[in-house]
């Protein structure tokens, strides 16, 4: 199952939830803003340790691709974990509003780590810093 046939998949799309389009636009910028800092993802896993939703993030990224992983999150637990500045930066690129970025990302985040890592627990070499745009690129190239 590709990654965001998975977000379709798993996200329902029910009335006031992010739509296919706004998971894939939320996930873009979130992945636009991290190739631009220190770490890329890894960077962004750190934060998630350092905010307290450590065991999330870990248990993502050991989840099976294509499945979903049993550590879900909140929207609320997405601004915990990224913090406020990262969502609303985030927000203005994908063109959404800060709650349905964090919306889109509670159902996203969980699936993105679990099919950059491939269920290892690690992120691959290339999802730090400059390689993560090209990572980004690939992934939606196949995907839409």
């Amino acid at each position: 199952m590709s990654f965001l046939n998975a977000i379709t998949a798993f996200a329902g799309g029910g009335a006031g939830q992010p739509s296919p389009t706004e998971h894939t636009s939320a996930v873009q910028a979130l992945l636009q803003h991290f190739s631009g800092q220190p770490g890329g993802l890894g960077g962004m896993v750190d934060q998630f340790h350092q905010n307290g939703m450590g065991q999330h993030v870990d248990n993502w990224m050991s989840s099976q691709p294509g499945s979903q992983p049993s550590q879900q999150i909140a929207p609320q637990q997405v601004e915990q974990g990224l913090g406020g500045s990262a969502v609303e930066s985030i927000a203005q690129r994908a063109g959404l509003s800060p709650e349905m970025t964090k919306m889109a990302l509670a159902t996203a985040l969980p699936l993105l780590m679990s099919h950059l890592s491939g269920g290892s627990g690690q992120l691959p070499a290339q999802a730090g810093g400059s390689g993560l745009s090209s990572l980004a690129e690939g992934l939606f190239s196949r995907a839409l």
